[in-house]
């Protein structure tokens, strides 16, 4: 008993001594982690110099090391009697902790004592100042609307040569001649600076003189570019030789251009006829009617039908004289229910009411004994309409006599309405597949291989034979395109012949437009100088153009393509009345994908957005739009200092027809041409539900699918639009600067209003 007793104390003197040199150890290696953190971190203690993202990441990483180990081991440490050793460890952790988190505001506050005439000068903020003060080789600078993103630019610019660096060493990029003019005027005027400032497509261009005396070209510019694609487009339907095609290509026409609905109910949509019909579905009837030859009436009164007190003369939607056929066109999908179009301010669900009106009608037709051809607009979508309607017609005896084909281009120029709108689809269909790096033969391969409906597959192969034709007009003509000369830049970029060093500094302006392409590029550019710095200003809410090819994941995920980047916000919006900001900031946070910023406004200045709803039938809510814009401008034009602006903002061209641009001046825009504008009084037209809604309702048919290289589900897709609409109107709010309208529907009101609702008061004339 002696000898275990004996033998226990043994143990547990080792064991002590075991844990002593253990966590004598530890505490050495924890040591040796804080000095070598405390090593990366002493240059930059006086703040002097400036210390990069990646070593306050490098430090941050090992301090997380030493706090593991710290948390581990300091109860043995207590009991082992060092804890006085472990306290001193611990302080100095939480030491370097704090001042590598407030190292960005520590050094741009030091710095802005030794700059302060030069921060005065430019008329800095605290925020706009510590993005143009952070010297890490790649910097990302969220500029909310209205934060002062040129500001912030030409005063980085301004400082770094303030500092030392050489103008010829710099390279600023911007999206359009305009804001490169904008730059350097401030630029010169502010600070006496000319550097090389430049557009994306024209710093293309100039890599592209590398291979220029191997490959002369000229630039196809935009109307250039629209004749050479009308041409194409010529070429592939005659070479076709039958009406057929020229028919599925008005219907594809009409059906993928999006923004070009009509501007008023009564006006409707128009045939090629000349005459005008109520829906896109009944469009696509009518042309087909025309171009094939069959005389049509339509909405004729039905004389033969029952008439009382519940129904009025009905008229059937088309009448073929030759044949005594009527053919309606029923409004529902494939479940019965009808689209929202048909609501009204009952705010009910008028699909019961709708099924009852078509029976009674099929109910007429069966009582008189008159023929019957019944469409369906769940057809419409899914692409079937046109080859089913041409099947009953035959089984019903209609004789078709398509158009001669030497017509084509009578009837496409009837087209006019939409033509130009469908030529910048034509021209999105390429650009897209070519930013993508894909070809023709790609597309065709993807025809082939591919689930697409009929819409998605007709387009696709209207669109292959268009592009060949296209690419062929310019090589007979030595052109080439943006896209074209984008695709060449990157491929001397990936060759490695891009001149080394050319550059030490590289700024970026919107880049929330750019595109995959684009983004490369600037890689290049940036590895061809290893110790090249990048400064880009974009915000991800306004990236809206994702038609055109930008993608708003290259702000988002910018770490991922340039590691240990930097982000500052500029968070103070200079532009708009409180209730504004603090609105787009709740558009903010209700989207998924935003970047989540604290925007506050720059002063405490109280416009409350006002709402102007209709409360009567959906049927005529443009006309009651219109007279009340109309009458809002009035009073505005009237109440208004002299220099004092107006916008009128409308997420669709067509609502914008019709207004007297004479009397009220050029006053009226989209949502999309407004971006980097702004006036004192803004009306946002149109916030409602439906085809024509903000966000519409209208199915996306995916024309563009086979385009890209990423498959999205539908319901992905969906989230994407909604988004992306939800970015539309972010920046359509944050034009004003002094007051706000907007116009909506109590029937149909868009959702993005539900979403700000707090900051909304009803007019009240």
């Amino acid at each position: 008993m002696t000898l275990l007793l004996a033998i226990l104390v043994l143990a547990a003197i080792l064991s002590v001594f075991v844990f002593l040199f253990l966590a004598a150890v530890k505490t050495a290696m924890v040591e040796k982690y804080i000095s070598a953190a405390e090593a990366i971190v002493s240059p930059y203690r006086d703040f002097k110099y400036y210390m990069s993202r990646k070593d306050r990441e490098s430090v941050e990483g090992i301090l997380r090391l030493a706090s593991g180990s710290i948390r581990s081991w300091s109860p043995l440490m207590g009991i082992a009697g060092r804890g006085k050793r472990t306290d001193a460890v611990l302080s100095r952790s939480s030491e370097l902790t704090d001042f590598v988190h407030n190292y960005p505001g520590d050094y741009a506050a030091r710095q802005r004592e030794v700059n302060l005439d030069f921060v005065t000068k430019a008329g800095l903020d605290r925020f706009q100042w510590e993005a143009v003060v952070k010297m890490d080789r790649y910097n990302m600078v969220l500029a909310p609307a209205g934060s002062g993103k040129t500001r912030c630019l030409t005063s980085r610019i301004a400082y770094l040569v303030k500092s030392g660096v050489s103008p010829s060493s710099m390279l600023a990029l911007t999206y359009t001649r305009k804001a490169t003019e904008e730059m350097s005027t401030r630029l010169k005027e502010q600070f006496g600076i000319k550097v090389e400032i430049r557009t994306l497509h024209s710093m293309a261009s100039s890599i592209m003189r590398i291979d220029s005396m191997e490959h002369p070209y000229s630039v196809a510019d935009e109307n250039t570019q629209q004749k050479l694609l009308h041409d194409a487009l010529m070429v592939t339907l005659a070479d076709h030789g039958s009406s057929a095609m020229l028919s599925e290509f008005i219907a594809i026409v009409r059906t993928s251009s999006s923004t070009t609905a009509p501007a008023q109910h009564h006006t409707g949509y128009p045939l090629l006829n000349g005459l005008y019909v109520k829906s896109r579905d009944e469009q696509a009837i009518g042309n087909f009617f025309v171009l094939n030859g069959i005389r049509f009436d339509y909405e004729h009164p039905a004389v033969w039908a029952d008439f009382d007190g519940r129904h009025m003369q009905y008229r059937p939607d088309f009448y073929l004289p030759d044949y005594d056929l009527y053919i309606e066109h029923w409004g529902i999908d494939i479940d019965g229910h009808v689209s929202d179009r048909f609501y009204s301010g009952r705010m009910v669900d008028p699909s019961e009411e709708y099924l009852r009106s078509m029976e009674w009608k099929r109910d007429q037709f069966r009582r008189h004994g008159k023929k019957l051809v019944q469409t369906y607009h769940y057809q419409f979508t899914s692409g079937t309409l046109l080859p089913t309607l041409a099947s009953y017609l035959r089984q019903v005896g209609v004789q078709m006599h398509p158009i001669d084909p030497s017509r084509m281009d009578y009837y496409v120029q009837k087209a006019s309405p939409i033509l130009e709108p469908f030529t910048q689809q034509m021209a999105t269909f390429i650009s897209r597949a070519k930013l993508n790096r894909l070809t023709p033969d790609d597309i065709e391969a993807r025809i082939r291989e591919g689930a697409m409906n009929p819409i998605q597959k007709s387009f696709a192969t209207l669109m292959l034979g268009v592009w060949r034709m296209y690419e062929h007009l310019k090589d007979n003509g030595h052109y080439i395109d943006y896209t074209d000369m984008l695709l060449r830049a990157v491929g001397i970029a990936d060759a490695g012949r891009l001149p080394e060093n050319r550059y030490a500094h590289i700024l970026v302006d919107e880049f929330q437009d750019t595109n995959d392409l684009q983004r490369h590029l600037i890689e290049r550019l940036m590895a061809a100088n290893p110790q090249a710095s990048l400064f880009c200003v974009g915000d991800d809410m306004q990236n809206i153009f994702s038609f055109a090819g930008s993608n708003v994941r290259n702000i988002i995920d910018f770490n991922r393509f340039f590691p240990h980047a930097e982000r500052t916000t500029l968070a103070i919006n200079y532009r708009c009345p409180r209730n504004v900001v603090e609105a787009s900031v709740g558009v903010m946070q209700h989207s998924s994908m935003a970047i989540k910023k604290d925007v506050r406004p720059s002063n405490d200045e109280v416009s409350p957005i006002t709402s102007l709803e209709y409360r009567g039938q959906s049927g005529d809510f443009d006309s009651w739009e219109r007279t009340s814009v109309i009458s809002l401008l009035d009073r505005i034009m009237k109440e208004k200092a002299l220099k004092e602006t107006v916008m009128v903002l409308s997420r669709y061209n067509a609502s914008l027809d019709g207004y007297d641009r004479k009397r009220y001046g050029d006053i009226f825009t989209t949502v999309h041409r407004a971006k980097g504008r702004e006036a004192d009084y803004v009306i946002l037209l149109g916030m409602t539900k439906g085809d024509r809604g903000f966000p519409s309702d209208r199915q996306d048919l995916g024309l563009f699918d086979i385009t890209g290289n990423v498959k999205l589900t539908s319901d992905e897709k969906k989230k994407e639009f909604i988004e992306e609409e939800r970015r539309v109107f972010y920046v359509a709010i944050t034009r004003a600067r002094k007051k706000l309208y907007i116009l909506t529907s109590a029937a149909s009101k868009s959702q993005f209003l539900d979403e700000i609702s707090s900051f909304v008061v009803p007019y009240t004339g």
